[in-house]
């Protein structure tokens, strides 16, 4: 373990500054040009000289003042705390030439991070306006700290809930802006909090949080590959706040020019590096809790600042304990809103009515009633579409149509080839938000975070991936996305449930193995509230083929209401029953057209639902 380096120490151990700091303080002149500039009190050049060979105390020629406010202001020429306006650093009173030229000559790292650091704000909280500092990573996460982030957040459950004041629930924004005499804002909202370190000295003091991607936020930050070492120059972006409890006046004042709560860049070095928590050297404050500590030549994240005393001793995270902490957080969240832009979507070749075949084979997408057409979801560019056109998203092989309100879809509608099928392997594919579609329109990662929920597709990755490689190589990706999900619990036993169209492909007389789909959840007032939104108890599924020159229509639901009271921990089986297709008509509010005229359970009125154990069970006739 090192010794203790403080920030003084440190600044001595920056001889080009060093240097500077002793010609400047050296010379009358250049003493009387930095009062004139900065509008100081007359500086004790004699205790100041004196205090950069060796810190000076009271004595009979320095009082307790000399070496206070030489202290002070070394700090402050040496590690000044620098505007930033229009993203830019502002180095006009950096009096010290090599400072400056160092700045100058990495300029371009040093800004390149500033867009993505911003100020937390809050909403609806009796005490605090704004808390602190955070920054921006991968996959529309935000860093900051645990202590910023408990000031609004609270653990309940498994998961975390913004914290509520007399009937109101707090937001939280981040300001991207809030810069010196600039008026205009930046504010993206915290959609949520997605972890925060348990409280502890043994545990890192680091919170991550979600915002609410619209496409407008600015490149993250990246993260170092190493840790920082002793003496590296960095920078810390942040917004410090007057903390005149436990920071001595004058001293702040003079560093920070009596101007706080707004964007700023302090330069300085690593002091040290000890038992996993570095210390710096930059000019802080309170509001700087959250800032991300910046190697100056890479622009690199290299630590999480957390805590700090002013003239004393500054404390990060290293970069090493912030992956740490965020390998914890993508274990369980994957990076989402991999970004999808609406050209990329083009073109698709979506669900097609005649697969099966024309006339009294052709299958139509599922209707929607006048209540349901008020809560579809419309999609970009086919506002002229009539009737069920304008909500419906295509995919390759397959389409879905949203429900606005639920953010889940209505169905969604494949059409399956067994003779084309083309085997494309599972690998690293991630979810994506359609932006084709309002985002608040859809669900997003924030569903299945900490819980016993999947993503559970509703096409299946397999069914639509068939024709030449690339086409089944652009199905398999298009199963990637929210809209094709549904929250299903984990232990949800889908073998039968999946098992069903493989033994209707192979098992019925049709020759050319083909295989129409819909799949959906059903919606009912009753189902289970969770995290502001409702989950769906039960699922259903609609197959239709070819058999004997004449249409097959079969239908089963797939209930997991026995595990919706407790989605922590939960014991149990699902069970699957084949469903007359009228059935599902009426828990829907669908009409799938004639096809229930297709059905072999629709003449069985006494045959109720059959569970489906194995596809034995399946009555096919």
């Amino acid at each position: 373990m090192s010794s203790y380096t403080s920030p003084l120490d440190s600044l001595r151990q920056d001889h080009e500054v060093m240097e500077n700091l002793r010609d400047l303080f050296g010379s009358r002149r250049k003493v009387d040009e930095l009062e004139l500039a900065q509008e100081i009190h007359p500086l004790n050049r004699r205790a100041i000289v004196e205090f950069l060979d060796d810190p000076v105390g009271p004595t009979e020629n320095h009082s307790s003042d000399d070496a206070y406010f030489s202290e002070a202001i070394v700090l402050a020429t040496g590690r000044p705390s620098l505007f930033i306006q229009d993203n830019e650093i502002q180095l006009g009173n950096v009096q010290l030439p090599n400072l400056k030229q160092r700045l100058e000559a990495n300029r371009a790292t040093i800004e390149h991070p500033i867009p993505a650091i911003g100020r937390v704000e809050l909403m609806f909280h009796p005490d605090y306006e704004w808390v602190g500092t955070g920054w921006l990573i991968e996959g529309s996460m935000l860093v900051t700290n645990r202590h910023v982030a408990n000031i609004f957040a609270e653990r309940r459950g498994g998961a975390y809930a913004f914290r509520q004041f007399a009937g109101n629930t707090v937001s939280a924004w981040i300001d991207f802006r809030e810069e010196h005499h600039r008026a205009d804002a930046i504010e993206i909202e915290v959609k949520s909090i997605l972890y925060v370190a348990n409280t502890g000295s043994r545990d890192p003091d680091i919170a991550i949080l979600k915002l609410r991607n619209h496409g407008n936020l600015p490149p993250h930050l990246e993260l170092a590959a190493a840790d920082a070492n002793q003496r590296d120059h960095v920078g810390v972006v942040g917004y410090p706040a007057w903390d005149g409890r436990r920071n001595p006046g004058p001293a702040m004042s003079r560093i920070f020019q009596d101007i706080y709560n707004v964007k700023r860049y302090a330069p300085g070095q690593i002091a040290d590096v000890r038992n996993g928590v570095i210390t710096h050297d930059c000019s802080t404050l309170g509001g700087n809790s959250g800032s991300p500590v910046l190697d100056q030549t890479t622009g690199k994240v290299v630590g999480l600042h957390f805590a700090g005393r002013f003239m004393s001793e500054n404390y990060a995270l290293p970069v090493s304990a912030i992956k740490r902490e965020l390998r914890r957080v993508t274990t369980q969240v994957a990076l989402d809103d991999f970004p999808v832009s609406v050209e990329s979507l083009n073109n698709r070749r979506g669900y097609a009515e005649a697969f099966l075949g024309n006339r009294s084979l052709a299958v139509p997408l599922p209707a929607l009633n006048s209540d349901q057409l008020d809560h579809a979801a419309p999609v970009s560019g086919r506002e002229r579409d009539r009737g069920i056109g304008k909500y419906v998203l295509d995919y390759t092989h397959f389409s879905v149509v949203m429900n606005k309100t639920r953010r889940l879809a209505y169905y969604a509608a494949v059409n399956i080839d067994g003779t084309q099928e083309v085997a494309v392997r599972r690998t690293n594919t991630r979810w994506r938000v359609d932006p084709r579609i309002d985002r608040n329109h859809q669900h997003d990662n924030d569903l299945y975070v900490r819980n016993k929920l999947d993503r559970g597709h509703l096409v299946r990755r397999l069914d639509p991936v068939w024709g030449d490689y690339n086409e089944a190589k652009r199905a398999n990706d298009d199963t990637f996305h929210y809209t094709n999900a549904a929250p299903q619990h984990a232990r949800l036993n889908q073998r039968d449930w999946l098992a069903l169209e493989d033994y209707l492909l192979v098992n019925t007389n049709q020759d050319d193995q083909k295989l129409t789909v819909f799949t959906g959840p059903v919606f009912t007032r009753c189902d289970t509230d969770y995290r502001g939104t409702t989950l769906p108890e039960d699922f259903w599924k609609v197959a239709v083929m070819v058999q004997d020159d004449d249409l097959l229509a079969t239908g089963y639901l797939l209930s997991q209401k026995q595990f919706m009271d407790d989605l922590e921990f939960v014991i149990g089986e699902f069970r699957t029953y084949q469903t007359p297709i009228r059935t599902i008509e009426q828990l829907t509010g669908l009409s799938f057209g004639n096809l229930a005229e297709h059905d072999p359970l629709d003449a069985t009125e006494a045959f109720g639902f059959p569970t489906i154990n194995g596809p034995n069970d399946i009555i096919l006739g």
